[in-house]
């Protein structure tokens, strides 16, 4: 108890012990300049009963945020849930345990071990810090997260209450498989030998993105595993097509194939005659024919098929560009005398 003179001002200083901090002044505390200071001033009016009150230093750790991303993922799938901590408390928090629990309808004990957990080294006064976890999920449906700060309680706190958060949803979906589109195969018809075509397609997929394409011919089987290609028609067989396309997401899923038409013209073919030798001798001779029409193509190879015996032609001259009609010739020799032999024109 002290006494002063009406009006003066008093000087109010509280000091705590070691291991405690101020709190606030209390009573009457009407003419206290800042009750919530340790180092203020009042201004004596009357008789006044005031007490400094002192609290532990001590941590007070909470979690503030859980945050999955995405919210809605898809089976199997890693989604980041990252975990807020935070020390409102006035004292550093030393070595404890953050734990996350991937669906549990209630909210965690103290203790209870999770199915994912960090360490902390020291989280200091008014800090923050923010957890990555990587999570999974076999399981479909909605899924409940919560967390937990100083789990084991290794940390005193100022209150124990605010150390679980929780629950935050997560949604797991099963995979969507594309949906493939065969946008244009062009030119159709097309001209055997003449034409190159252009194949082209995409896909569709709400949750995952395209690795593997396949297309198909049904006279011809395989044709590419590109999104788009180019092949020439002189590599496709001469008929009426029907071209299927599918696609593969990153989950493995092929979507359903999807089929097109294509058309695919034969060409005219070239017309040789084959004429009578000339120059013949006990052991050479030589092939006359004539290139009667080139058909479609702008340019020919001649050539002639021989051998000793009605269609056992197994040997062929060289050979040669024409890109008009008219004869050709070639001769062969290391012929055996009084030997049929027999010969035939040739156009490709």
């Amino acid at each position: 108890t002290w006494a002063y003179n009406a009006g003066a001002v008093v000087w109010l200083l509280a000091a705590p012990d070691t291991g405690y901090r101020f709190a606030n002044w209390t009573g009457d505390v009407g003419q206290v300049v800042d009750r919530n200071s340790a180092d203020t001033v009042i201004r004596m009016f009357d008789d006044y009963a005031i007490t400094a009150n002192f609290a532990p230093v001590m941590a007070d750790l909470s979690i503030s945020a859980i945050a999955p991303d995405p919210i809605a993922a898809k089976q199997g799938h890693e989604i980041t849930v990252s975990v807020t901590i935070e020390n409102t408390g006035d004292e550093s928090a030393q070595g404890f345990w953050v734990d996350v629990y991937k669906h549990q309808l209630t909210a965690p004990e103290a203790g209870a071990l999770g199915d994912y957990s960090s360490w902390v080294n020291d989280l200091g006064p008014g800090e923050s810090e923010t957890i990555p976890f990587l999570i999974s999920y076999d399981s479909l449906g909605a899924h409940q997260l919560w967390a937990q700060a100083d789990t084991d309680q290794f940390v005193v706190e100022s209150s124990e209450a605010n150390n679980v958060y929780g629950p935050v949803a997560a949604s797991i979906a099963a995979n969507e498989p594309p949906t493939a589109f065969v946008d244009s195969i062009t030119p159709d018809p097309a001209d055997h030998g003449v034409d190159t075509v252009r194949f082209e397609g995409h896909a569709t997929d709400v949750d995952g993105s395209m690795v593997a394409y396949n297309w198909r011919s049904s006279i011809d089987g395989h044709l590419s595993t590109s999104r788009s290609f180019d092949k020439s028609a002189s590599e496709l067989s001469a008929g009426a097509h029907t071209i299927y396309f599918k696609l593969q997401d990153d989950d493995g899923a092929w979507s359903t194939e999807v089929t097109a038409e294509l058309n695919i013209i034969p060409q005219d073919p070239p017309i040789v005659t084959t004429n009578e030798t000339s120059d013949t001798t006990a052991n050479s001779a030589t092939l006359n024919a004539s290139l009667d029409s080139l058909g479609d193509y702008s340019a020919v190879h001649v050539s002639f098929e021989w051998g000793a015996g009605p269609g056992v032609c197994i040997n062929e001259t060289s050979p040669q560009e024409m890109t008009s009609t008219g004869p050709f010739s070639a001769g062969i020799d290391g012929l055996t005398s009084n030997t049929a032999y027999y010969f035939r024109a040739k156009a490709t």
